[in-house]
């Protein structure tokens, strides 16, 4: 497995594991066969209709801007995921670190021409091969990398210490009570990807976010257990929040 490491707006570090040439493989088959499924459908359509578009150069060559569009138009609406990627359990990312915009999935669509249609997949099997992020031209000029990608695993309330008897719960940090929604949502994220992967470059951002609390939360020492104190802080905001 091969992993890239992503640093976003908020100066997270985060490790992505690169998706394999067989999923992206899948992918785009999963897609060819949903164009494939529509071209039919539009087909039939037509001959019912005696409309004779069938033996048309127009109708011949309807498959190729449906399968683009279809491209553009299902990772943009997906963030990144087509039906295919989806079932296949892959997304588009930006390297950056940033949302990806339709720009970019426009050039990453754009680019098939060559990587894919134009080249019989050759030139995009060989890129993806070869470069080490896995990119394919389309990508490359995008900014852009397809990564595998796993629902955020959810923490269960029985994760936080006395959720299972809100009743009987007292906040250890009371200072919990200054925080947002966001701030919130960070740290379970961080929680979240670190329980995921519990890789060193996780650890650095639990770390990172432990530091910054005992800074919020005014806090003289720096807690012991480090995973056991963001979740506390957790159950302190929702129990002094709700």
């Amino acid at each position: 497995m091969q992993y890239i490491h992503v640093q976003t707006a908020q100066h997270v570090r985060i490790s992505y594991e690169l998706a394999a040439f067989r999923d992206r493989l899948l992918a785009l088959a999963l897609d060819i066969l949903v164009v494939l499924f529509c071209y039919l459908g539009l087909f039939v359509w037509n001959l019912e209709r005696n409309l004779n578009y069938g033996d048309s150069l127009v109708f011949q060559f309807l498959l190729i801007p449906l399968l683009l569009g279809y491209q553009f138009l299902s990772e943009t609406l997906g963030r990144g995921q087509s039906l295919g990627k989806y079932i296949a359990g892959i997304r588009v990312i930006r390297l950056d670190g940033k949302p990806a915009a339709s720009s970019d999935y426009l050039l990453r669509t754009f680019f098939h021409l060559v990587d894919t249609l134009g080249s019989l997949g050759v030139i995009g099997s060989f890129l993806i091969s070869s470069t080490p992020s896995k990119q394919r031209l389309g990508d490359l000029t995008a900014g852009t990398v397809v990564v595998k990608f796993r629902r955020k695993p959810q923490l269960r309330l029985e994760d936080f210490p006395g959720r299972e008897r809100l009743k009987d719960y007292q906040p250890v940090y009371l200072q919990a009570a200054k925080l947002d929604e966001s701030d919130v949502s960070l740290i379970r994220n961080a929680l979240a990807r670190y329980y995921a992967f519990p890789n060193l470059a996780h650890k650095e951002a639990i770390e990172l976010l432990v530091v910054r609390l005992q800074e919020v939360l005014d806090l003289p020492e720096p807690p012991a257990d480090k995973l056991k104190f963001l979740k506390t802080v957790i159950s302190d905001y929702l129990i002094l929040t709700r």
